[in-house]
């Protein structure tokens, strides 16, 4: 199976980010790093995706591993939170 690019890769998480407003967020940190997009989380999901996959034969399964941890990160700051709001 031929491996996506890092272009095609950030199409599928842009989409995936933009289930509700399909306003391609993630995309634009992608091209524009360094833009004001309003959108912090997209910014690091789009930097975050790009760093990990630099230099990797499986890009996809790079970002996969990276977006795990940051879930199982912002899971335990939510806990965090959640225990004394």
């Amino acid at each position: 199976m031929k491996q996506k690019t890092l272009e095609q890769l950030m199409k599928i998480v842009s989409d995936a980010y933009d289930v509700d407003d399909a306003d391609g967020i993630v995309m634009l940190y992608h091209k524009w790093p360094n833009g004001d997009h309003e959108d912090t989380l997209a910014k690091f999901v789009a930097i975050e995706c790009q760093e990990v996959a630099e230099g990797e034969d499986n890009k996809a399964a790079a970002m996969l591993h990276a977006m795990d941890n940051a879930v199982d990160e912002l899971t335990r700051v939510r806990d965090a939170l959640y225990n004394v709001a």
